[in-house]
């Protein structure tokens, strides 16, 4: 016994000292014009977390090394002691805040009975650690509205990258924010969410295990232990395009391996098989942290896509109530990635129309404390808002007056412009004058959208009435498969035209 006392003692003193070494800041250090400043950073061999091009760069460093980056250099601490917080935020039940995966099962089992008419939830795969029969934690689909023909769907999906643990309960306070806004909840009558807040639950398992750095999926090795894949180098557009660029690893020791095949991997598979059969989803906003960017596609040459005025439009529109940058991974950080989910799904998706997919780079950590979450799922749950509302836009309406004719007759123009991303089928117009005379404008038109579907985008009529018919207030009726709009156009006030471009 006088011999393993000792023995014990020193055991518990190493543990508690290893415990109290755990504590690396996260440092930003800001270049301001010094072109030495990036090699310095770099020299210290320290991990390099965030690096945008020209401003800073982000780095971890132990406590204490922080004279290691120079006393010359400007800095600001981020976050102090990550490691430590994430430890002990797995150390406290329920994670500290975050959610467990069985807390993850809990919320969205209670959504569906406390609104079953707008919440369903389904299991669409399952990762690695199940399939070799080591734990059970499906991916879920959380459905929120109710799908219908000539509805527009958005796609949201966190929980890629395993030590961004944010991503997942921001999704899910944000869908709980609009269950419970009357005027959030409302938007759900003309769009519906499709939700994975956890693309990737094994590998955010690892991080709260201690592991706080691992970012992929449990994917086995030949020995059996755990390599894992990055997923988000997993999707099969431009898979493993590489030269001369670089943008993914074939190395399973590296944090970007790509895996040995595009879809190899059962949680992006997952995904390639939700979208084949959701052809509703016109939008995607993948969240990721950390930096306050937009990402849009290409990350594998850098480029934006064939839609880029379109991208810019939408992008202005979602991200009005933030200071967040937009443009593609090269321009906001300098680097390219490949087979990426944004990539695939606006380029990549076999027989499908083009989905309009954006990367959320959300936050100013990979770890966000907990007492920031409600404040950051209000920042971007106002993306996520504004998104709602731009994919379920009303067409446009516009009546003009035709210059007079020496006939007893006056010509009117009446346009109808789609704004949506997706067509708009089965499209009647009917216009309503001043006596309440009807004329059949259309019926059983097609007009492609912004994103998708051959043809003209809008239709424009002219229309020939009586002169006494031509002037006061005219009703527009426009329907189509999934909605309709009445609009009212006072030809002699112009003010209130201004209806027409709600």
């Amino acid at each position: 016994m006088t011999r393993t006392l000792p023995t014990l003692l020193v055991l518990v003193v190493a543990l508690l000292t290893t415990s109290l070494c755990v504590a690396d800041d996260l440092v930003r250090v800001f270049f301001d014009r010094d072109p030495d400043v990036l090699k310095m950073v770099l020299s210290t061999g320290f991990r390099t977390v965030l690096h945008r091009r020209g401003k800073f760069i982000d780095v971890v460093v132990p406590q204490g090394r922080l004279n290691d980056l120079g006393t010359r250099y400007r800095t600001r601490i981020l976050q102090r002691a990550m490691d430590r917080y994430v430890i002990n935020l797995a150390r406290r039940p329920g994670w500290g805040g975050y959610h467990t995966f069985d807390e993850l099962r809990q919320k969205l089992e209670d959504w569906e009975q406390r609104y079953p008419l707008h919440v369903s939830v389904e299991t669409i795969g399952y990762g690695w650690d199940t399939k070799r029969g080591l734990a059970h934690r499906p991916v879920y689909l959380t459905t929120v509205g109710t799908p219908a023909p000539g509805k527009p769907a958005i796609l949201l999906l966190g929980g890629i990258h395993a030590r961004e643990i944010a991503t997942v309960d921001v999704i899910l306070q944000i869908i709980e924010n609009i269950l419970n806004d009357d005027k959030e909840r409302k938007k759900l009558d003309d769009v519906v969410i499709y939700a994975v807040p956890c693309l990737n639950p094994d590998g955010r398992e690892i991080v709260f295990s201690g592991r706080i750095w691992w970012r992929k999926n449990c994917r086995p090795g030949h020995d059996g232990r755990v390599v894992g894949v990055d997923l988000n180098r997993n999707f099969g557009h431009h898979f493993g395009n590489n030269p001369p660029r670089g943008g993914s690893s074939g190395a399973p020791s590296s944090e970007t391996y790509r895996g040995p095949c595009a879809f190899s991997e059962p949680e992006t598979r997952a995904l390639q098989l939700l979208l084949q059969r959701k052809d509703d989803i016109v939008s995607s906003l993948a969240f990721h942290s950390y930096g306050g960017f937009l990402v849009v596609p290409f990350g594998y040459n850098g480029n934006w896509p064939p839609h880029e005025s379109l991208y810019r439009s939408v992008a202005a529109n979602i991200t009005r109530d933030t200071d967040w940058n937009v443009g593609t991974v090269r321009e906001l950080l300098g680097y390219y990635s490949n087979g990426r989910h944004d990539d695939w799904l606006y380029g990549g998706i076999k027989n499908k129309e083009r989905v309009l997919s954006f990367q959320v780079e959300m936050g100013d950590t990979f770890f966000t404390e907990t007492r920031k979450l409600p404040s950051l799922a209000k920042e971007v749950g106002s993306v996520v808002s504004h998104l709602m509302s731009r994919v379920s836009l009303k067409p446009a309406i516009t009546l003009e007056t035709m210059p007079p004719t020496e006939d007893a007759v006056r010509h009117l123009a009446l346009r109808v412009q789609n704004q949506r991303l997706a067509p708009l089928h089965g499209l009647s117009i009917t216009l309503i004058s001043p006596t309440g005379r009807r004329y059949h404008v259309a019926s059983e038109l097609a007009l492609a959208g912004q994103l998708r579907g051959r043809g003209p985008a809008s239709i424009r009529r002219l229309l020939t009435l009586p002169t006494e018919e031509a002037t006061g207030r005219f009703a527009v009726t426009v329907a189509w498969q999934g909605g309709s709009v009445i609009r009212v156009i006072d030809m002699e006030n112009s003010s209130i035209r201004s209806v027409l471009e709600d």
